[in-house]
């Protein structure tokens, strides 16, 4: 078991890293600094899909020896759960990427000029650490989902076949960058990182559904879309009245999660056991009742 346990790590690795790898020859270390800000927050948000797995791997593991459909039923609750919590990350990222490479790079990694390469057509455009950093952070979502998601399959003993497909997700890798980063640069390595994600998921979702069962997506993803939508309106709607962007953010996160309550992202038992054990006092009467 350890053997295809260490070659996944390795390509996994080598999945998050590629992008770097080809990007300094085809645009040059300036382009790998803009690029690379981006990451290091990233390197931190991908903790908490981490400690999610290896909280409730044992769980999963135990489930998947019995027959009773726990272990569907936990990995399409954790599918929601991660949702939740990935979108509205995304999109304040997406409104605070300038403060936030300020924060780690300074003024040096922001409004550097740049250009697109299109169909022969030169097209500029103003970039930075900032934009790279707004792309990339829609990774999160589906990232998260993967991440879940390989060790639903590792309970299940289906290594060998996790290696396959991220031997397949490299090779998708390594192919979009170099069709993207030649015309795109930075934010077409960044492009290249969501669309490796979704081309990891596709087979992913295809081994779950022959050893698991299938998960029904428009119940895991709908209110969480609607909802992070909502926030991303109003947000923008606030920035561009006036408004500091870190306190638009803010209402647009109380809009989320009232929007999360009503499109009934917190409905059924499941989800009721999960928020019933939550440690939020007096705020548990307001929980939508089950159904």
């Amino acid at each position: 078991v350890s053997g295809p346990l260490m070659i996944n790590h390795l390509l996994a690795t080598i999945f998050w890293r590629i992008d770097i790898w080809i990007l300094r020859p085809l645009s040059g270390a300036a382009a790998v600094g803009l690029y690379s800000i981006g990451l290091k927050y990233l390197d931190g948000l991908n903790i908490i899909p981490s400690m999610f797995t290896m909280a409730i791997f044992p769980l999963m593991s135990r489930f998947a020896r019995d027959a009773s459909g726990n272990l569907h039923r936990s990995y399409i609750i954790s599918l929601r759960l991660l949702t939740i919590l990935s979108l509205p990350i995304a999109m304040a990222v997406t409104f605070l990427a300038t403060p936030l490479v300020f924060l780690v790079g300074g003024a040096q990694y922001l409004n550097i000029p740049g250009e697109f390469h299109v169909f022969g057509q030169t097209i500029p455009y103003m970039g930075g650490a900032d934009l790279a950093f707004q792309v990339i952070i829609w990774s999160i979502p589906i990232g998260f989902v993967n991440s879940v998601t390989q060790y639903v399959l590792i309970a299940v003993n289906q290594q060998h076949t996790l290696t396959r497909t991220f031997i397949l997700g490299v090779v998708f890798n390594v192919v979009g960058n170099l069709i993207l980063i030649p015309s795109f640069g930075y934010v077409g390595a960044a492009a290249a990182t969501i669309m490796s994600e979704v081309a990891l998921l596709i087979p992913f979702y295809l081994i779950v559904r022959r050893h698991v069962g299938t998960v029904p997506w428009l119940r895991v993803f709908a209110a969480p879309v609607i909802s992070v939508a909502a926030m991303g309106i109003i947000t923008f709607a606030l920035v561009r009245l006036g408004v500091n962007a870190w306190l638009a953010v803010s209402v647009g996160l109380a809009v989320y999660a009232v929007m999360l309550v009503i499109t009934g992202a917190f409905r059924g038992d499941d989800m009721q056991q999960v928020l019933r054990a939550l440690p939020v006092g007096p705020l548990k009467r307001l929980l939508p009742a089950a159904g």
